[in-house]
């Protein structure tokens, strides 16, 4: 029986794709207003190329467009980390169903938490933005735990602030790698959420379920309240 769900935050709870369309268009309006819209369009698949849904390092991420656009007037890195850290925060938007589930796991009294990959600035400052903070009982953000998703510390020690045992928890991300094989090193069960990320064959690892939208792990849920067991 477990006694305890964590998340992932992005492309999990977070919709990545249509926040950091949000900033992009802050960034095409700051940067490249004077562009057709054809133009702007271009330039942000280019963006979403080179982002890689958020894996691409920012400091990569600004430096290749840098060297690839065409700018009245180049900006310095640090000028755009700095429109980045103001302004991604303020764009977050939620995946459908999250504060549906999140209010169901607390009726059920499940203990709740948040595993991210992530600068503290910009992982609380969207948990702040969204007001889902007050749902999770442990949050784990790798700069300030020093280790990142893969690795199993960073899953064992949001199950030792949760008072758990790796069996009395499932964890629930977007991500084959970081999550589904991190999480099942550190010992629990994972449920994999496919959307943007494509499973890798050559993990080791296969998940307990696999689901497309968060309202189906409430189905989940109902059913291991009636079984007692997954």
């Amino acid at each position: 029986m477990f006694k305890g769900i964590i998340f992932d935050l992005d492309d999990t709870l977070l919709d990545r794709s249509e926040t950091f369309g949000k900033f992009l268009e802050l960034f095409m309006e700051q940067y490249f207003n004077s562009l057709s819209s054809s133009e702007k369009n271009q330039c942000i698949q280019t963006i979403k190329k080179i982002d890689n849904y958020g894996y691409t390092k920012k400091e990569e991420t600004f430096n290749q467009l840098r060297q690839t656009f065409t700018w009245e007037v180049k900006p310095e890195l640090d000028e755009l980390m700095d429109f980045y850290f103001t302004n991604y925060v303020q764009c977050a938007v939620l995946v459908e169903h999250t504060v549906e589930l999140l209010e169901y796991c607390k009726q059920k009294n499940y203990k709740i938490g948040l595993v991210t990959n992530g600068r503290n600035q910009i992982q609380y400052g969207k948990i702040n933005l969204l007001k889902i903070r007050d749902y999770f009982d442990a949050i784990v953000v790798s700069e300030e735990a020093g280790v990142k998703k893969p690795n199993q510390q960073i899953f064992l020690m949001a199950l030792e602030r949760l008072d758990l045992l790796p069996h009395e928890a499932i964890f629930v991300g977007d991500h084959p790698k970081n999550d589904v094989l991190g999480a099942s090193q550190a010992g629990m069960k994972a449920i994999w959420i496919n959307k943007n990320q494509k499973w890798d064959e050559t993990l080791e690892v296969t998940p307990l379920k696999t689901i497309k939208a968060l309202n189906e792990l409430i189905e989940i849920i109902n059913k291991h309240q009636k079984e007692n067991s997954l």
